[in-house]
């Protein structure tokens, strides 16, 4: 089968709000050009992300501020995540070209999360999906929580049985978005002091926890390429943002993401900034 020609968005490190509105925009440039494309980023702070529809008070969020943790508000679901330490990925493709379309979401992450699943093998590290370990112990793992890392569903990868980081997922107009996180470190105590709600530890890891070792960013950067090329049979060509697209991510973190309208108040209506600056 003919390899599919994917974009690379080669890493910077950006602020949360930054980082959420370059994640929305690639769907709308995608819209527009058709090309799929990969991106993998930091952050040059610490943030926290809440899900789509998730309730802001979880969070402390007079320690947020007192803190300076920039706290954002995705457009995918899920609990919300710490991000500080960690290497993140975005995917934006058709639906149709990864043969999704008529898969529920839970069951796509099976197919879209097998290049995460192969990072973590060739580390050798022993990854699995949820799922599969659970049914060797006789455990439902359907559990959610404020903390993303403390819930557990099916498809979440499993490095030394504790859940790793976490993946969330969009789809509009025959659109695939796919976004997720590897945590390097994990400073629980920092985490806690943020969180209105229990956080234990012992449900998750991080990747230098796992691996006994400090792993650096060009390694896993260059890991889990390779692995997204192989296990979704991708040919990456490095092609970074332009001014008319950084032109246009200005404009959508001033109207958007660095509003309380937006990333305080829950099942706030995605409005037609992003779309409209996109097609322009």
């Amino acid at each position: 089968m003919q390899p599919i020609e994917v974009r690379l968005i080669p890493y910077k490190r950006l602020s949360g709000y930054e980082n959420m509105a370059i994640d929305e925009y690639l769907i709308y440039l995608h819209e527009r050009t058709g090309t799929p494309m990969l991106r993998v980023y930091g952050w040059s702070r610490p943030a926290i992300s809440l899900g789509r529809y998730q309730r802001a008070d979880c969070l402390d969020l007079e320690a947020c501020r007192r803190d300076r943790i920039d706290v954002v508000r995705r457009i995918t679901g899920g609990g919300a995540i710490f991000h500080d330490d960690e290497l993140t990925y975005s995917f934006v493709c058709s639906d149709a070209l990864v043969g999704i379309r008529d898969l529920p979401i839970r069951q796509s992450f099976e197919k879209l999360n097998s290049f995460i699943i192969d990072l973590y093998r060739g580390f050798g590290l022993r990854a699995h999906f949820a799922k599969d370990m659970d049914k060797r112990i006789g455990r439902g793992p359907d559990k959610s929580a404020a903390f993303c890392f403390s819930g557990r569903q099916e498809y979440d990868i499993l490095v030394n049985a504790r859940k790793m980081g976490g993946n969330a997922q969009r789809r509009t107009r025959g659109i695939l978005f796919q976004h997720g996180s590897i945590p390097l470190t994990i400073t629980i105590d920092s985490i806690r002091k943020y969180f209105r709600t229990p956080i234990e530890s012992g449900e998750f890891t991080s990747l230098n926890h796992a691996l006994g070792r400090k792993a650096d960013y060009p390694e896993l950067a260059l890991r889990l390429a390779d692995s997204f090329k192989a296990m979704m049979n991708a040919e990456l060509s490095i092609d970074d943002m332009g001014p008319r697209d950084t032109d246009a991510i200005c404009s959508i973190v001033e109207k958007k993401y660095i509003r309380d309208r937006w990333n305080l108040d829950a099942g706030t209506e995605d409005n037609e900034i992003t779309r409209t600056k996109a097609a322009q």
